[in-house]
C-alpha cells in the first residue's frame, strides 16, 4: 500500500490510524442509508427521551463522547456519537457497537443502547472512571510492585481477548492507551473501533492501527492477513512498554517507524527486569505470525508463569542472602557444645529460613536458577556444623536428605564416616549416661530410706536406754547391726533388679554390702576377742567412711561424709568416752544427708 497518498503529517505514532484518515468527503450527508441498514433492535427514538447529555468527556477528529445521565434507570453513562453526518462513519460506528455489544465479558465495556437520533447514530455504554494503563506507565519503566500490578492488569486484558477470540473477533488496536483500570479494580479493554469478526469481515486494503505497536502483517493494510496472532503481537508490544516505558516502534518519521515494524528486531529490557518477561515479549513479537504463541491463552499462561517464576527467583535471592548470614553465623558460633546456646538461635533460624526459601522457590519453579544448588549448600553447611557440634540426630537427618536428593552431585563418603563415628560416640555416651542414671533406683532408695528411718529410730532409743541402764556391750552392738542389716536388705531384695540394672545401682548395692559386712564382721570379731565396745564403734565409723569414700555418684556428698567419718573415728580412738555420742551423731548426719540427696534425685 502506498502510504504517501495519505496525509500523516503531525501524526502521533501512538495514535490509531482508522478509516477517518481516508475520508475526504466533508459534506453533511444524511444518515438515511445507515438507518435503512440498522437492525430491528436499534431504537430510532430521540436520545433526549431517555438520556440527558451533561458534558463532553473527550473528542477526536470525527467522534465525540459525552457524559450523560440515563433516566431509567437513573445513572451516568457514556454516549458516543459523530461530530457530523457521514454514512460511512455511521456504518463503522454501528459495526463497532454491534461487535462490542456482542461481547459479554467483565473486562469489555457493555453497550446499553444503540439509537438513531435526529443528530445521527448514538451509542450508549457504561461510563468508566479510572486511569488508562498509559497514564499509569507515564513514559517510565515499571519496577517492583508497580511492574507486578501492570502485568496483572495485562492478564485481565488477556482474559477479555481470550473470550473475544472464541467469537472470532480480533481487536487490532491493543495498547496501553486502550486499557482502563477503574477506581474499584475494574479492568476494561477499550476502543473496538477497528476490530472485526474474522468470519464476517469484508477484507479491505486500508492501513489501520497504531504504528508504534503494529504487527508487520498490518503494514500493507490487507485485512485478510490479520489473525488472532496479530493481537498476540500487540499484547507483546504492550508488555514492552510496561517494562521499558516506551512503545516498541519509533523513529524520526513514519518511514522509520514502518521499517521498525517490518523488521521487528527483538529489543532488550532493562537489566533489572526479570529476563523471562523479555523472552516472552520477543516470542510474542516475532515477525512471522506462526512463530508467536498459538493463542492468547498460551500467552497468558506464559505471562502467569513469568510472574510465578519472578516470585520464585526473588525467594531464591532472599534465601541466598540468608545462606550467607548462616555461613557467617556458623563461623562465629562456639566451637564446643558447652556454649552452644550462645548464638544458636541465630544460625538455626538462618538455616530454617534459607532452606525453606530455596525449597519454596523450587516448588514454584522446579528449574529456578541457583535454588537447587543453594539448597544443597545450606544442607552441607549445616551438616558440617552439626558434625562439629556433635548433634548426631540433625547430622544424620541432613545426610539422609543429601543422599536422597543429591546422590551424584556431592561426595558424601567422608560425611558418612564422620556421622558413623559420631553415632558410635553417641551410643557410648548414652550407655555411659544410662549406667550412671541415678533416677532408675530412685524408688528403691526411697523405700530403703523409709525402712532405715523407722529401724534407726527404734535402735537409737533402745541403745540409749540400754546405755543408761546396763551399759553398752559388743553383744548389744551385734544385735543392732543384725537388725540394721535385715532392715536394709529387705527393701534391697525387693528392688534388686532395679539396683542391678545400671552401674550406679550396682555401686550402691556394693556400698550397702561393704558397710553391713564390715560392721558385722568388726562387731563379731570384737565380741569374740572381748574388745571394748567403744573401740569397736570407733572402728565402725572408719569402716563406714571407707565404704562411702568411693561410692560417688550413688551416694551424694559421699566424700565429705567419708572425711567426717574418719575424723569422728580418730577422735573416738583418742577419746573413747566420746565414741558412743560421736557414732550416733555421725550416723544421724550420714542418714540425713543421704536421705535428702536420694529424695531430691
Amino acid at each position: 500500500m502506498d502510504t504517501k497518498t495519505i496525509n500523516f503529517e503531525g501524526l502521533d505514532f501512538t495514535a490509531t490510524i482508522d478509516i477517518m484518515h481516508y475520508l475526504e468527503d466533508g459534506s453533511d450527508a444524511t444518515s438515511s442509508t445507515v438507518q435503512q441498514s440498522l437492525p430491528d433492535s436499534v431504537d430510532t427514538a430521540l436520545t433526549e427521551e431517555y438520556a440527558q447529555k451533561i458534558e463532553i468527556l473527550g473528542e477526536g477528529g470525527m467522534g465525540i463522547v459525552y457524559l450523560a445521565e440515563q433516566k431509567t434507570p437513573k445513572r451516568h453513562v457514556a454516549l458516543k456519537a459523530l461530530k457530523r453526518h457521514n454514512p460511512t462513519l455511521e456504518k463503522l460506528l454501528l459495526q463497532e457497537a454491534m461487535i462490542t455489544g456482542s461481547l459479554s465479558h467483565p473486562d469489555i465495556i457493555p453497550i446499553f443502547e444503540i439509537s438513531q437520533t435526529e443528530h445521527g447514530l448514538e451509542v450508549m455504554m457504561q461510563k468508566v472512571d479510572g486511569k488508562t494503563l498509559q497514564e499509569m506507565i507515564n513514559g517510565q519503566p515499571q519496577k517492583g510492585e508497580d511492574l507486578r500490578f501492570c502485568i496483572s492488569v495485562l492478564l485481565r486484558v488477556c482474559q477479555a481477548l481470550e473470550y473475544a477470540h472464541t467469537k472470532n473477533v480480533v481487536h487490532r488496536d491493543i495498547k496501553p492507551e486502550n486499557i482502563m483500570y477503574g477506581h474499584f479494580g475494574e479492568v476494561y479493554l477499550l476502543d473496538w473501533g477497528i476490530s472485526f469478526n474474522l468470519d464476517e469481515a469484508k477484507y479491505t486494503q486500508l492501513l489501520v492501527g497504531s504504528p508504534a505497536y503494529m504487527a508487520p502483517e498490518m503494514l500493507d493494510g490487507d485485512a485478510s492477513r490479520i489473525t488472532k496472532q496479530t493481537d498476540i503481537y500487540l499484547l507483546g508490544a504492550t508488555l514492552f512498554e510496561i517494562c521499558t516505558g516506551q512503545p516498541p516502534h519509533g523513529g524520526a518519521n513514519l518511514d522509520e517507524v514502518f521499517e521498525s515494524i517490518r523488521q521487528s528486531i527483538p529489543q532488550k529490557f532493562p537489566d533489572d527486569v526479570f529476563k523471562q518477561l523479555e523472552h516472552l515479549y520477543q516470542f510474542a513479537c516475532q515477525c512471522t505470525p506462526h512463530d508467536r504463541p498459538e493463542s492468547v491463552t498460551e500467552f497468558r499462561m506464559l505471562l502467569e508463569d513469568c510472574l510465578q517464576h519472578w516470585e520464585a527467583a526473588k525467594l531464591a535471592e532472599n534465601a541466598q542472602e540468608l545462606l550467607q548470614k548462616l555461613k557467617e553465623s556458623v563461623e562465629s558460633s562456639p566451637s564446643t557444645t558447652n556454649d552452644l546456646h550462645i548464638g544458636a538461635t541465630d544460625y538455626f533460624e538462618y538455616y530454617i529460613k534459607s532452606r525453606f526459601g530455596f525449597e519454596q522457590a523450587l516448588e514454584m519453579w522446579s528449574t529456578c536458577p541457583n535454588a537447587n544448588e543453594g539448597r544443597m549448600e545450606v544442607l552441607l553447611v549445616m551438616l558440617e556444623h552439626s558434625l562439629a557440634q556433635k548433634e548426631v540426630s540433625l547430622a544424620l537427618s541432613l545426610l539422609q536428605t543429601l543422599q536422597a536428593d543429591y546422590p551424584e552431585k556431592v561426595d558424601l563418603s567422608a560425611f558418612e564416616n564422620r556421622v558413623k563415628e559420631l553415632e558410635a560416640d553417641n551410643r557410648r555416651a548414652i550407655r555411659l549416661l544410662d549406667a550412671f542414671d541415678v533416677s532408675r533406683s530412685q524408688e528403691g532408695r526411697k523405700v530403703t530410706v523409709g525402712g532405715l528411718f523407722i529401724v534407726l529410730i527404734g535402735l537409737f532409743l533402745y541403745g540409749y536406754y540400754n546405755h543408761l541402764t546396763v551399759g553398752m556391750s559388743t553383744f548389744t552392738l551385734i544385735r543392732f547391726s543384725v537388725a540394721l542389716t535385715i532392715a536394709t536388705l529387705f527393701p534391697v531384695g525387693i528392688f534388686l533388679k532395679t539396683f542391678l540394672s545400671n552401674a550406679v545401682g550396682r555401686q550402691l548395692l556394693t556400698t550397702f554390702i561393704c558397710v553391713l559386712f564390715g560392721i558385722n564382721f568388726n562387731r563379731f570379731v570384737g565380741h569374740y576377742n572381748e574388745i571394748d565396745p567403744l573401740t569397736v564403734m570407733s572402728i565402725d565409723q572408719c569402716i563406714i567412711a571407707c565404704s562411702l569414700a568411693n561410692s560417688r555418684p550413688a551416694i551424694p556428698n559421699s566424700f565429705s561424709l567419708a572425711i567426717l567419718g574418719f575424723c569422728t573415728g580418730m577422735i573416738s580412738f583418742l577419746i573413747p568416752v566420746a565414741s558412743y555420742p560421736l557414732t550416733l551423731l555421725y550416723a544421724l548426719i550420714t542418714f540425713i544427708v543421704i536421705a535428702k540427696g536420694w529424695i531430691e534425685r
